[in-house]
């Protein structure tokens, strides 16, 4: 994850890299191209998602036949062994026409289902699913792009320990069981009702 700050206005911006896996920070003395390129598009609000990035400009919500869920026609969330993270898909060749497609209220950045279901996306990046079956408990998901992500119910964690809070004790599964148990019956219910 990267911050860039300026100590006065006019000065040139700093860059400094924060490791998520090591808790450490460095300067960035050299930064590349895609990073300043990043970062004057989000001077001109034109923001773009790069490794670390917080996923929380989100408009669109796809699910599958086949029990997946894309974010924007473009960020396949994969569960799959002990790694859960956004693979970037090419929205054409992806053959999500004819999919189920929903779109976020812009006002409170949530999507309501007709069975009851809300996803709800936070400004920290923090994805709320809350189904409208009582029996599948409401979950989160922290929504970083490039890096393994977290995925929690009240009880149970899957996926990277970054996200699991130090002080929880919450029972640690696989995060390709957490798919099976949570995820995929949540999309069943949305689908199937």
């Amino acid at each position: 994850m990267y911050l860039v700050t300026k100590k006065y206005y006019g000065d040139e911006p700093l860059f400094t890299y924060f490791d998520l896996d090591d808790y450490a920070y460095f300067d960035v003395d050299d930064p590349t191209s895609e990073l300043k390129k990043t970062y004057q598009a989000y001077l001109k609000n034109q923001i773009t998602y790069f490794d670390g990035s917080v996923f929380t400009k989100i408009n669109a919500i796809t699910i599958t036949r086949d029990l997946e869920i894309v974010f924007n026609r473009k960020h396949c969330l994969e569960l799959i062994g002990e790694t859960g993270y956004f693979d970037l898909i090419d929205k054409e060749t992806a053959g999500l026409d004819g999919e189920f497609t929903k779109y976020l209220h812009k006002r409170n950045q949530q999507v309501e289902f007709i069975e009851g279901s809300v996803i709800t996306i936070d400004k920290n990046g923090i994805i709320t699913f809350k189904s409208g079956n009582p029996d599948i408990p409401t979950f989160y998901l922290a929504s970083y792009i490039g890096i393994g992500i977290g995925i929690a119910t009240d009880e149970e964690f899957a996926g990277n320990d970054y996200f699991k809070p130090e002080d929880a004790s919450l029972k640690r599964i696989p995060i390709f069981e957490f798919d099976v148990k949570y995820m995929e019956p949540f999309l069943e219910h949305i689908l199937n009702t």
